[in-house]
């Protein structure tokens, strides 16, 4: 089943997160949306040291209730060494090795090789089971295709960031034996805004949301049903990472990720072409 490759996204537990934030969940909410995640089949936490206190409220959560997933978080080069990051998550979660260690930041991965051999040794001593990289541009992910030492590339994908940008280096990618992890489905809530409210600066954007709003009209489908189930179902698409602020979130997700779209759909969405690609990367949001 498509809902089998979602991977639970845990920033908005830590941080106010998204240009639609809610704020973040009290901790009894969060433990509530983790039980409600591992309960609906979801076998994979999305976190990093950098999110706040999220990690440590999924340690508490595991401890507690003794549930256990799968956690993927990431790391960032400077003075603290991997190893010594690598153990500190591993405490705080209460796990004994990560599914992967990602790296936050294709600069660091590019600037710090030695790093490289650092992870294959904590590979080696299964800490961890996979390595990966988080990219933004094409031109990333030819290079973490290219790279051994990769086994998971994580890269924006949704109904703007769609084939038409992405479908050449996601079939090079599968080739290559990669996982490939997508994000930004929902491209941090903005295609849930009315197009007239768009910051200026975003306004490039609101011809081709329109565009989506149409389609959604004309085929009686929610605009967050069509955004998941175009993601999910792409076949070079391994995983698929959601975030929810509430378990009213996770569960309209869970049931849109059972959703199929009509290949029409599919085709009109893939015939999309954004010109303005840097407006796609929230990382480029002023």
């Amino acid at each position: 089943m498509m809902k089998n490759k979602l991977i639970l996204g845990t920033v908005q537990f830590g941080l106010e997160y998204g240009i639609n934030s809610q704020g973040k969940p009290s901790r009894q909410e969060v433990f509530s949306i983790l039980s409600d995640a591992k309960d609906s089949g979801i076998a994979t936490l999305d976190t990093a040291d950098q999110y706040g206190n999220s990690q440590a409220l999924i340690g508490e959560f595991i401890r507690e209730f003794a549930k256990e997933f799968l956690i993927n978080t990431k790391f960032k080069v400077g003075e603290i060494d991997i190893a010594s990051q690598l153990d500190s998550s591993l405490q705080v979660l209460g796990i004994k090795a990560l599914e992967v260690y990602f790296y936050h930041s294709f600069d660091d991965f590019m600037k710090h090789p030695s790093v490289r051999h650092d992870l294959m040794k904590l590979k080696e001593l299964s800490r961890l089971k996979s390595i990966g990289v988080s990219v933004y541009t094409n031109s990333e992910i030819e290079i973490a295709i290219k790279a051994p030492e990769i086994d998971v590339i994580q890269i924006p994908f949704n109904v703007l960031d769609n084939i038409a940008q992405r479908g050449y280096w996601l079939g090079k990618a599968k080739e290559n034996g990669k996982v490939v992890q997508a994000r930004s489905a929902f491209l941090q809530g903005l295609f849930f805004k009315d197009p007239e409210s768009f910051p200026a600066f975003l306004s490039p954007l609101r011809k081709y949301v329109k565009q989506l709003i149409s389609l959604a009209n004309e085929s009686k489908l929610s605009m967050e049903n069509i955004c998941m189930s175009y993601v999910l179902s792409q076949p070079y698409i391994d995983q698929v990472i959601i975030g929810v602020d509430n378990r009213i979130q996770l569960k309209r997700n869970m049931g849109y990720a059972t959703a199929l779209l009509d290949e029409r759909i599919i085709r009109e969405i893939d015939a999309i072409k954004v010109e303005e690609i840097e407006l796609l990367y929230p990382i480029n949001w002023k």
